[in-house]
């Protein structure tokens, strides 16, 4: 195996990096304020639309991509969905993880209405602490109607996870 000549490698790395300096240069904060905001419409299980605006906020190290649910007339709800996801590089990957997350939260519901109160449809809930009460399903549950729901259980054990919100 001969070794190419010191000249030809000078010469192609010359020529490469030439090549890399003439292009443009890529601006990453220009490129986000260009795609984010944007507007998104889910189906959930109920085949009922949301609509979310997804937005992406820099970080001294990396990016939060986030999702607000919003109405029709674009209003972010107070105790709508909310899902978020970081991003150490990347804040498109992030995006990509952020609409599964989406899917996956509407794809299934934790509550149900039965002869006019919310009820568990399953022995699980998920989602989010608010200071009023639980955000689940996308609405609000007061404090009130979480004790309520919780004593038909009594007697159950009860296991309670707090998760990171970013993961």
């Amino acid at each position: 195996m001969t070794e190419t000549p010191a000249f030809l490698v000078r010469f192609f790395r010359r020529t490469y990096l030439i090549e890399i300096m003439s292009e443009p240069p890529f601006n990453l904060q220009e490129h986000l304020a260009a795609c984010f905001p944007m507007r998104e419409k889910y189906t959930d299980c109920t085949g009922t639309e949301v609509s979310f605006v997804i937005s992406v906020r820099s970080l001294p190290v990396g990016f939060i991509v986030e999702a607000n649910e919003i109405s029709d007339s674009g209003l972010v709800y107070d105790y709508g969905y909310e899902f978020s996801q970081a991003a150490e590089v990347d804040p498109f990957k992030a995006l990509g993880i952020l609409r599964r997350k989406i899917r996956k939260a509407l794809s299934r519901r934790f509550l149900v209405e039965e002869d006019g109160k919310v009820q568990m449809a399953a022995d699980e809930l998920d989602g989010v602490i608010s200071d009023r009460g639980l955000v689940i399903d996308g609405d609000l549950v007061p404090w009130d109607e979480i004790q309520r729901m919780l004593t038909t259980c009594e007697g159950f054990p009860i296991k309670i996870v707090i998760g990171d919100r970013f993961l």
